[in-house]
């Protein structure tokens, strides 16, 4: 699953994950049987695990932009973006510090449909 971190804020019990990846689904499907929320902090660049769309559990996506620093080839995939924003349990959000980078953003939420998540 990659680097692992537990913790407690305010209230809720937060794991970090590399990846949501399928070795998540064990853990995942025992706090949903616990009646837990379960929430995955990504940046859209790697393909959720299908077993993980379920009912209960969230993608919060942050894709990275060019303009801070990334390698927008590398940061963002469509396939992902699609495939989150067409599970319905994505949200996405963005950091802009630009009205270039405003641009891009609804650019991308115009490519890939991620308006009509969440």
């Amino acid at each position: 699953m990659g680097e692992a971190v537990a913790g407690r804020a305010g209230g809720h019990h937060r794991w970090r994950a590399a990846a949501p990846a399928a070795e998540s689904g064990p853990l995942v499907q025992r706090l949903l049987e616990e009646g837990r929320r379960v929430e995955f902090e990504t940046n859209g660049t790697v393909m959720p695990d299908p077993a993980l769309l379920v009912a209960g559990v969230r993608f919060n996506v942050s894709p990275k932009l060019a303009s801070f620093g990334m390698d927008e080839a590398k940061s963002i995939v469509p396939s992902v973006l699609r495939a989150l924003a067409e599970s319905g349990q994505a949200v996405f959000k963005f950091v802009a510090s630009s009205v270039a980078d405003v641009d891009r953003i609804a650019e991308l939420v115009d490519r890939h449909g991620l308006a009509r998540c969440g």
